[in-house]
């Protein structure tokens, strides 16, 4: 069976504009294992290139379901965002959607069964495969999300949670957030003018949870995989588990999330983000009103 023949390309919307930037994929297949960070079993996945005008796309293993890297597949944004498709789930996509946004992938097929691999909790292990592999030009110019007015969800003044969306000649991202020490508030702003950027400033910084939450979690029947070297645990006033690779490196896994939920309309975007206290749902609510226009 050749799951390609059955890749529909991302929906079109009025917004898209052809640039003059290449269409990318891989230039080989490879396979990455590791375990998965909610399900807690061993989990690995292969990539593979696709055509021009493809979009990227996921396949469920062992059952050979394709499901897109779309808003249309959006099933849950608890923790982590989750496609689904045909009773099939992926979990934990976020990681490596950021890596291919930054990296401009715009065609690939990823066989998975149920979880992306966690891998040291960051998307750096993804940037260096993508690197070790080699990404190709293809021959047909990508198309662009061009964001040609202010689009907002939350709430409206300086201390609510909102996440704003507004014309931008390039990408950008700006995040605030506030969590109790050792956390404390943190604002950065990161601009995607080149993967070698994204990969030294985004991609190391690793996801994160609090022992105060850690039940609950569990009671979901999240968090299974979450071991000591893939997240940062953060208890009462202290990091428990690890040594931070920046001192603000909570907001720099918030800016990394929203890169790779902002690419589930399956385009490359054209805009700035500017986002405060949000999560999953906040990033998954934008683009549904980027889609209804």
């Amino acid at each position: 069976m050749d799951p390609a023949r059955d890749i529909q390309p991302p929906p079109e919307l009025p917004l898209l504009q052809v640039s003059e930037v290449p269409q990318r994929t891989v230039r080989r297949s490879t396979v990455i294992y590791g375990h998965g960070l909610h399900s807690g079993g061993r989990t690995g996945m292969a990539i593979q290139p696709l055509p021009p005008g493809s979009g990227i796309h996921f396949l469920t293993l062992p059952s050979h379901r394709l499901i897109p890297a779309h808003l249309s597949a959006v099933a849950d944004t608890d923790y982590a965002t989750t496609l689904s498709g045909g009773g099939d789930r992926i979990r934990t996509v976020e990681h490596l959607l950021s890596a291919l946004h930054a990296c401009g992938v715009t065609n690939l097929l990823i066989k998975v069964h149920g979880e992306i691999p966690v891998l040291d909790g960051s998307a750096l292990e993804f940037c260096k495969t993508l690197e070790e592999i080699g990404v190709d030009d293809q021959d047909e110019p990508r198309r662009e999300l061009v964001i040609d007015r202010e689009y907002r969800v939350g709430e409206d003044g300086e201390e609510g949670k909102a996440l704003i969306l507004e014309p931008y000649d390039g990408f950008a991202v700006s995040y605030h957030l506030r969590y109790p020490a050792p956390v404390g508030e943190q604002r950065a702003e990161f601009r995607l003018t080149s993967f070698a950027r994204y990969k030294r400033e985004i991609a190391p910084a690793r996801t994160f949870g609090f022992m105060k939450d850690l039940k609950m979690i569990n009671e979901l029947g999240l968090g299974s995989g979450g071991r000591l070297d893939n997240f940062i645990l953060v208890g009462e006033g202290e990091v428990i588990n690890t040594e931070l690779r920046f001192p603000d490196e909570f907001v720099r896994h918030k800016i990394l999330d929203v890169i790779g939920d902002l690419y589930l309309l399956g385009y490359p975007i054209r805009g700035r983000v500017t986002a405060r206290f949000t999560g999953h749902r906040d990033n998954v609510a934008i683009l549904r009103a980027v889609a209804a226009g």
